[in-house]
């Protein structure tokens, strides 16, 4: 009996290692995390490294292997900053050899508004000058470099043709007086009333957007306000014999080289040994008074428009005329009380302006008895005019002059009525006591009531001012948030749209298309779409052009009052055939049998997408009969036909392939 031994051998193979999986180029969002696949095989099974193209060292304190992963094919990078950004290798080596492949990684940082600059949520006030230029800063960045542009707040919509208009650098405003800079900022020339609004800035990139508001206001000034006096003279009594006093002075820089004269009952008054102006003040000094000297005195300081006026009664009475009560202006200026605050904005609309203020520090020697307002209007005289005056009226009046609103107001603010849209108010106030006027306060800034029918915090469409208030800060506010996905084409001429948001209310949505060639923005499209309370929504976009390079965002609205933009995506819709056939053709006879045809591409808006080749049809002249039919790649754009036959009569089309198929042929 034999027995047998039965041996198996395992042959030792050994196979180098292969990139199976290549780890893909990948863009991430900062602060977000990205896994980069690197599938190997090999045997042994190879050892696996990443590292950094450059150099640079991979945190580890920030990689997390992936689940199942203990070789390290995998690198996870968490907490992703800007400097991760960069070509990540894959090296893989075992007892055979080695391999490497590489990745790109992109980080996405989300536009930000620089510190200096507005926050995003609240509204600054810019004042431009009737017919001088205004810049508005959008000082934005991120990585992409963001698309920036300029919109007016308040624009009608509807679902038909909506005229929300958009500025950027490529793109003018009304008349082209509206420009907008490489670096975002908006300049407006020859400012015009209509100019006047709220304006936001917004800006747009992959990783999300951003807005910041500001509102315009037109300051429709040719000149500065006439000059101010301070301290005018007072109606005093005084016996005969004494010494008068009567106070003209005024401390603006501007007012100091103006001309200071006075006059009596409404003539120029002649100066004398008894009658002396100080040089210095400008006070009246009357010597001996005498029952001539009685009457109205008038301080003029400044001429024509830049010209102010005080007048003052003075009665001389005899020193023992028991019936006569004798007073004197106050000397010393600590009985009065102190000057007010300068005068405050707190609201405003078309045809009204509420101010406010605070008391001065100093009571005075008596009790207040309140605040005179007064006011300068820019403007032509208003309606209100009939009820206000000034310091010199009714002996001299003037028309172009500081006039007085209302005297000795308990309260310590005024709201101004019956004023022009779009014009620029000046204001100040004095305090008085029973010992007289104050100093005057600072002069306001110049504030400017808004176009006809606006109000501050109104945004049109029938709401109440809270509501559109509370609409505003919250469009404005991080719940606000709109994430536009991947956009998906359907056909060459249209797109699908999908896009989640936080909100679950009742606003709608409003998608900004914009149309680029080589980076340069062309114009913008603008559709309004209803859309129900839901997190998430999708919208087909029609009667686009073929082949051509869009970018997408979107921007909830609630009524004319917009929201912060979603994110952009960008998309090259599909190609078609071309529209129109090639152009240029032209046809010259080589010999009796033989003849030269050139032609052009089509038009580049005709195109559809990339020529692939040309087709060349040759026809009797008389008739439709085919002779030849050519195929012919797109270069050269000529061909040389022969064999025709001498004395007969040919025409000759063209036509242009794309991917998709052959376009029109042109004219014989």
């Amino acid at each position: 009996m034999f027995c047998y031994q039965i041996i198996f051998l395992k042959p030792n193979c050994t196979v180098r290692p292969v990139i199976v999986r290549p780890p893909q180029d990948t863009t991430a969002l900062l602060g977000g995390e990205v896994s980069l696949e690197c599938g190997v095989t090999g045997d042994p099974p190879p050892h696996v490294e990443w590292r950094r193209q450059d150099g640079a060292k991979i945190p580890i304190n920030r990689i997390r292997p992936a689940s199942n992963d203990q070789t390290r094919t995998s690198l996870r990078l968490e907490r992703l900053v800007a400097s991760d950004a960069g070509r990540y290798v894959c090296e893989v080596e075992n007892s055979v050899g080695s391999s490497s492949t590489s990745a790109q990684l992109a980080i996405l940082i989300p536009v930000c508004i620089h510190e200096y600059f507005i926050p995003p949520a609240e509204f600054m006030n810019v004042r431009g000058f009737l017919e001088q230029s205004v810049f508005l800063d959008c000082p934005v960045h991120g990585s992409p470099a963001p698309l920036v542009f300029w919109q007016r707040e308040g624009q009608d919509r509807d679902g038909a043709g909506s005229t929300v208009e958009l500025l950027t650098s490529d793109s003018s405003g009304p008349s082209a007086r509206w420009n907008v800079f490489r670096n975002g900022t908006l300049v407006i020339n020859r400012l015009r009333r209509e100019d006047a609004g709220g304006l936001w800035c917004g800006a747009v990139s992959e990783a999300g957007g951003l807005v910041a508001r500001t509102r315009l206001e037109i300051v429709t000034v040719s000149a500065p306000p006439p000059p101010v006096i301070e301290v005018g003279p007072a109606n005093q009594t005084l016996p005969l014999g004494s010494p008068a006093s009567l106070a003209c002075s005024t401390t603006e820089p501007s007012s100091q080289n103006l001309p200071l004269r006075w006059w009596k009952d409404g003539a120029p008054l002649a100066l004398s040994v008894r009658m002396t102006q100080s040089g210095e003040t400008g006070m009246l000094r009357i010597e001996d008074l005498q029952p001539s000297d009685a009457g109205i005195y008038t301080c003029w300081i400044g001429s024509g428009d830049q010209s102010a006026a005080w007048t003052a009664s003075l009665t001389v009475a005899s020193q023992s005329n028991s019936n006569v009560a004798f007073s004197r202006s106050p000397s010393d200026p600590m009985a009065l009380p102190g000057s007010p605050s300068q005068p405050r904005l707190l609201h405003k609309t078309d045809n009204s302006l509420t101010v406010g203020w605070q008391s001065g520090l100093r009571m005075g020697a008596s009790p207040l008895l309140g605040y005179t307002v007064e006011i300068f209007s820019s403007g032509d005289p208003d309606s209100n005019q009939e009820n206000s005056w000034t310091w010199a009226e009714p002996t001299i009046p003037n028309q172009r002059s500081w006039r007085i609103i209302t005297r000795r107001l308990k309260a310590d603010q005024l709201v101004l009525t019956d004023l022009q849209p779009t014009t620029s108010y000046a204001v100040l106030v004095r305090a008085e006591n029973s010992h007289g006027l104050s100093l005057p306060s600072p002069v306001s800034p110049w504030f400017t009531t808004l176009p006809s029918g606006g109000s501050v915090g109104s945004g049109g469409g029938g709401g109440g001012i809270q509501e559109l208030e509370e609409g505003r800060q919250w469009l404005s506010s991080s719940l606000a948030w709109l994430r536009l996905e991947p956009v998906r084409p359907l056909n060459a001429t249209t797109v699908r749209l999908s896009w989640r948001c936080s909100r679950s209310g009742s606003e709608e949505d409003q998608i900004h298309q914009e149309r680029s060639s080589a980076s340069t923005l062309a114009s913008f499209r603008v559709v309004t779409v209803s859309q129900p309370a839901v997190s998430s929504s999708t919208y087909t976009l029609a009667n686009l052009l073929p082949s051509t390079r869009y970018l997408f965002f979107l921007v909830p609205f609630y009524r004319n009052i917009d929201g912060r933009p979603s994110n952009s995506q960008t998309l090259t819709t599909l190609e078609a055939a071309p529209e129109g056939p090639p152009r240029d053709l032209i046809v010259r006879q080589l010999n009796s049998s033989s003849c030269l045809v050139k032609w052009s591409e089509p038009s580049y808006n005709q195109r559809n997408g990339i020529i692939t080749g040309y087709q060349i049809y040759v026809f009797m002249d008389d008739s439709e009969t085919l002779l030849a039919n050519m195929t012919l790649p797109p270069t050269p754009t000529s061909v040389i036909i022969g064999n025709l036959v001498a004395g007969s009569s040919y025409s000759i089309r063209a036509a242009a392939w794309t991917l998709v198929g052959v376009g029109p042929a042109s004219e014989p």
